[in-house]
């Protein structure tokens, strides 16, 4: 009986430490939906999930010249579509960051590569991909980089 008991603590032991491990490594929660509207950073989904972009910021708010601009190629990209997210286990309030998919294709990623969202520096899994996306944006002038004359991604940034 001893045995049993000392071999059912190691059991609870090691799968207390396995999950402590995932909630560490914030495991990623894949799900989807069809989004109903965006706008300001913001995706609102049919079921009234409301996520954001994980990994980048972009240009919001009325006093960014630049925002409208994000704003119409954001909806063009998953406005009414069903996406797939990836919800990364951050969330600031309500509104969960997550990575967002359509069709395979990855939107961050996208909004990065055509110049209209910036890396966010942080140790994760996507941002090494996200900074050399953003550097070849820069260098290629695409997007908002082509606007050389103003920093694109001054504050206000979501």
């Amino acid at each position: 009986m001893k045995e049993y008991n000392r071999l059912e603590a190691q059991l609870d032991a090691t799968a207390k430490e396995s999950a402590d491990r995932m909630v560490a490594k914030k495991t990623p929660i894949f799900r989807a939906g069809k989004v109903a509207g965006c706008g300001w950073g913001q995706i609102g989904l049919q079921d009234g999930l409301v996520i954001k972009y994980a990994g980048i910021r972009i240009p919001v708010g009325s006093k960014s010249k630049y925002s409208k601009m994000v704003g119409l190629l954001s909806n063009k990209l998953i406005q009414e579509k069903i996406i797939k997210y990836e919800l990364t286990g951050t969330a600031v309030g309500s509104i969960q960051d997550a990575y967002i998919y359509v069709n395979d294709v990855c939107i961050n990623d996208e909004l990065v590569k055509r110049g209209y969202a910036i890396a966010i520096r942080e140790n994760s899994d996507m941002a090494m991909t996200l900074i050399d996306l953003e550097n070849e944006a820069k260098e290629l002038k695409r997007g908002l980089w082509a606007f050389s004359e103003d920093d694109p991604f001054k504050e206000p940034l979501y």
